[in-house]
């Protein structure tokens, strides 16, 4: 009698255990999976780009850029595309709006609060869904058009051939907004398996070749740094036809 009380109470606590555990997943995750405690460049605001100190110290930036500049970090706002958390609709899809608002405040010094997040990502998709009828994956000529409607800015859509060509786009002092194929990002903290497409903005570089990024897909995404080569084989235009990221089609979203 005994023995059986035993291995019942070992078999409630194992369920106990097991429902604790399941529930803080996240943060047990989280954990394990702290990035290291990498020392950044200063970031650099729009304005200071402007200013006449600035451009007369990098005044030949875009005669050469990849042999002026060693590191960047453009102070880009951060917004996770769900600002508050709760990830339902439609926020959870809102990595191209996310992008777009966070170059957007970055060109006009702004800050993005929770709240303001929240408007203005829900304003792009209330006219996704008036005139797209509906609020779906978009590509990047689709993404531009929509800052270019919304918010009035000029857009260039790059086409990319290497990671070099980002960093000259950063190192004239406007961030990139990319497309990429989600999973392939193999960012930790995206909840399994990850998004098929995705959008995030670069910020920045390092002297060792990682990009810095602002990236919406995680609350943990301000200032994330991916490696170069799982960044670039990332990159992926949404195409229409397939529904599904092209990772042929390397490209990225310019504003200005």
């Amino acid at each position: 009698m005994f023995k059986k009380f035993k291995i019942l109470f070992l078999f409630t606590i194992l369920i106990i255990l097991g429902f604790i555990f399941y529930n803080n997943r996240v943060v047990i995750k989280e954990y394990f999976l702290e990035p290291k405690n990498i020392e950044l460049p200063e970031e650099v605001k729009f304005l200071e780009i402007e200013s006449e100190d600035l451009v007369e110290e990098n005044k030949d930036i875009k005669e050469s850029p990849l042999n002026r500049v060693q590191e960047v970090n453009l102070a880009v706002p951060f917004t996770i595309q769900s600002p508050d958390q709760k990830w339902d609709e439609p926020y959870k899809e809102g990595c191209e709006e996310a992008s777009i608002l966070m170059v957007y405040a970055f060109l006009n010094d702004q800050n993005i609060s929770v709240k303001s997040a929240l408007k203005d990502i829900g304003e792009m998709i209330d006219w996704q869904l008036e005139n797209y009828n509906g609020h779906f994956d978009l590509p990047a000529t689709t993404t531009a058009e929509m800052a270019e409607i919304i918010y009035g800015l000029k857009t260039e859509l790059i086409e990319l051939n290497s990671i070099d060509d980002i960093k000259e786009v950063i190192e004239t002092g406007y961030p990139l907004i990319l497309p990429c194929a989600g999973r392939e990002l193999k960012n930790p903290n995206f909840k399994e398996p990850g998004p098929l497409y995705h959008m995030l903005v670069v910020k920045g570089f390092l002297a060792n070749g990682a990009i810095i990024t602002n990236d919406p897909g995680t609350r943990k995404g301000e200032k994330y740094i991916y490696e170069a080569d799982i960044l670039w084989n990332a990159i992926a235009d949404w195409d229409e036809e397939l529904k599904n990221p092209n990772q042929n089609s390397k490209i990225g979203i310019l504003l200005k």
